[in-house]
């Protein structure tokens, strides 16, 4: 079952869980609010048990007298529905339609909010998880990158000592060279280490 061609019942009041259970899946195009949702426009049914009309059986079968169904609609894109219904009057109110018309705009923008929020909270957590990781990662790499400079400096540091009589003044500068280059690269490793541990507003 493809779940953009259903609508799932997420909340509803005047039904018990056991009557809400059979309806919990609905076909776009079936029934009232199917049919709203597969069309993107309102459905007003009024006087249900007078005028005879396939779509709305399903709610007559609740006692359902009048019926209104407004598609949940943001920017062309279909959220849902949100349907109100009623056992008592036969048909609703041009008042009751407006205020109907206002709460399902207002449901479909906070719909719209709470997808962004949970998307972006998502973002946040997988950022985080990436930060956690790279930090990992440069300590890893620090710490592997800072092995090697160390015996460079230790060698050069060995060599000076054992033969460093043999060197003429440009040799003697080279492995001078050589054990400060050593020196900056570690610096820098331990620099990046840091940068990469501190928080973004402190950079």
């Amino acid at each position: 079952d493809d779940p953009q061609q259903r609508l799932h019942l997420n909340a509803f009041a005047g039904l018990t869980e056991e009557e809400a259970r059979p309806i919990e899946w609905l076909d776009l195009g079936v029934a009232v609010c199917g049919c709203a949702a597969r069309d993107g426009r309102r459905i007003v049914a009024d006087d249900i048990f007078n005028v005879p009309d396939p779509r709305t059986e399903l709610v007559k079968s609740y006692g359902i007298k009048a019926y209104v169904a407004h598609p949940l609609m943001v920017q062309g894109r279909l959220l849902g529905t949100l349907s109100f219904g009623t056992r008592s009057r036969e048909t609703f109110s041009e008042n009751d339609l407006s205020l109907m018309k206002a709460v399902a705009d207002h449901v479909a923008v906070a719909m719209v909010r709470m997808q962004t929020e949970r998307s972006l909270r998502r973002t946040v957590s997988e950022l985080e998880r990436s930060n956690r990781e790279l930090e990992q990662f440069a300590y890893i790499s620090a710490h592997d990158l800072q092995e090697p400079l160390r015996q460079v400096r230790s060698y050069v540091q060995l060599v000076k000592e054992r033969y460093g009589e043999k060197f003429d003044g440009k040799g003697a500068q080279c492995m001078g060279f050589i054990y400060e280059g050593a020196e900056r690269m570690s610096a820098l490793v331990t620099g990046l280490l840091a940068y990469s541990q501190i928080g973004g507003q402190d950079r």
